[in-house]
């Protein structure tokens, strides 16, 4: 009897903690895509072009200031005027720390993000006696963006824009603007955090 109470009280536990932590966690994973801008010399070099990506948000309910993995890709064209390459694609991965505003009684939810992380460069068809190939450097990320939860408690699409600042002395390794758009899945937390009370 002893064993059957000492398992039942466990068993109790188990269950008041994991509905606990459904209740105060959120997570989500999306996709995103939109254009990427050079700016500075970079600019001189490569016209806009486009990005993919992923992210992952793990959000705690109670606590204001989330953890978000980004990941992207980039391509960009060369300008005619560049004599050096045919072309820039860039390979990023970021921790970022973010922070939604829930607005009363609305389904937009502004947020900002920022974090570091690690960009990899990499030209096409290097044209010059010593080439800059690839390389990988230190970055920023910093913006933010806006979701709308007001349709469906599990998808919310959203909008974003990021500064992504390359550390490094060549021309390649400046500045970017990114535009996105994108959606994401949400699992457990209080997944219409326009709508909460």
């Amino acid at each position: 009897m002893a064993l059957l109470t000492r398992g039942l009280a466990v068993a109790l536990v188990a269950m008041t903690v994991a509905g606990t932590a459904q209740a105060q966690t959120e997570w989500s994973i999306g996709v995103t895509g939109g254009w990427s801008i050079p700016t500075q010399s970079a600019n001189d070099l490569y016209t806009a072009g486009y990005n993919i990506g992923g992210t992952v948000r793990w959000m705690p309910a109670d606590f204001p200031v989330g953890i978000q993995l980004d990941g992207g890709y980039h391509h960009f064209n060369r300008k005619d005027l560049n004599t050096l390459d045919l072309g820039l694609n860039i390979t990023s991965l970021f921790l970022n720390a973010v922070f939604p505003v829930s607005l009363e009684a609305s389904p937009l939810v502004p947020y900002l993000v920022g974090g570091i992380g690690l960009a990899h460069l990499s030209v096409e068809d290097p044209r010059t006696i010593n080439p800059f190939e690839s390389t990988t450097q230190m970055a920023l990320d910093l913006g933010g963006g806006l979701e709308f939860r007001g349709w469906s408690s599990v998808f919310a699409p959203f909008i974003d824009f990021r500064l992504m600042g390359v550390f490094g002395s060549d021309p390649r390794e400046t500045s970017y603007l990114l535009f996105n758009v994108g959606g994401k899945l949400i699992f457990g937390g209080a997944q219409q955090r326009g709508k909460k009370k």
